[in-house]
């Protein structure tokens, strides 16, 4: 039982670093857009 319990919470960690770089990425990626944006106007 605990065998399988672990690589889960391993699993877990590793989803959640992923989502958080992703949700960064987004975010830089839209504030990049923007400054673009000023820099036409």
């Amino acid at each position: 039982m605990l065998m399988y319990i672990k690589p889960v919470l391993i699993k877990n960690k590793n989803l959640q670093r992923n989502m958080q770089h992703q949700m960064i990425q987004s975010i830089l990626f839209i504030v990049d857009i923007l400054k673009q944006d000023m820099v036409q106007k």
